[in-house]
């Protein structure tokens, strides 16, 4: 293992509640009242970038507010014109039941634990270039997830110039609006879609040595802070 760099461990959930307790059905028997903030998207892409009248913006979904039971069901519904997402919920002060489902292994000890979150969808949702200024452990509790991780001092080449926010709007069932929010400005969000990567308009990423990565069910990565993250193409 070398200092500041990712790592994944495995057997990293074997003291946590078995796989079975995290189906949905059966953390609906606790949660089903609990209030969750929803975000939307319309095509399952969150932290990304949109041109719109000669201008970068950085996006943010929609937002709403819904019980968790509520989520479950709009998240397992087949021919739905939205992708419903939970992040950055506090399990502390959102989802205080599921502290009893885990238990922090020895390996996470060396960091302070500042918060414990969590994120959770119906699957294919795609989180673009962007990077956290502090360290991270992710948990994959069900299913997997890839990554594409650039080191800190490559942020140079990944189009990180700050951008003005656009947030989405969602009106049931299923338009979506655009509001502009230009005084909020945005750093941690890169230009560069890499499903659609293009070195012609990019020409910096080929100065980039990125690291491509899988977390399957039952394992964590440790992320170091300002990590460049981004979903594989």
């Amino acid at each position: 293992v070398e200092e500041h760099q990712p790592v994944i461990f495995t057997g990293a959930l074997d003291n946590w509640a078995p796989a079975d307790d995290w189906r949905p059905e059966i953390l609906n028997q606790t949660l089903h009242a609990y209030p969750v903030d929803v975000h939307l998207s319309k095509d399952g892409s969150f932290y990304t970038t949109v041109e719109m009248d000669g201008t970068t913006w950085a996006v943010r979904p929609a937002e709403t507010t819904m019980t968790f039971s509520d989520f479950l069901t709009i998240s397992m519904m087949p021919n739905t014109n939205a992708t419903a997402y939970l992040e950055y919920t506090s399990i502390y002060e959102t989802l205080p039941p599921l502290l009893d489902f885990m238990e922090m292994p020895e390996f996470a000890n060396f960091l302070p634990l500042r918060m414990i979150n969590t994120w959770a969808g119906p699957g294919a949702t795609i989180s673009c270039l962007h990077s956290d200024s502090h360290e991270n452990i992710l948990f994959q509790v069900v299913g997997e997830k890839e990554f594409i991780l650039f080191p800190p001092e490559e942020k140079a080449f990944l189009y990180y110039d700050e951008k003005p926010g656009i947030y989405l709007t969602y009106t049931h069932p299923g338009k979506f609006d655009w509001k502009k929010m230009e005084n909020d400005r945005r750093s941690n969000i890169g230009d560069v879609h890499l499903h659609e990567a293009n070195l012609t308009t990019h020409p910096l990423l080929s100065q980039t040595s990125p690291k491509r990565c899988k977390v399957s069910q039952g394992e964590a990565i440790f992320l170091p802070g300002s990590t460049e993250i981004a979903p594989p193409p």
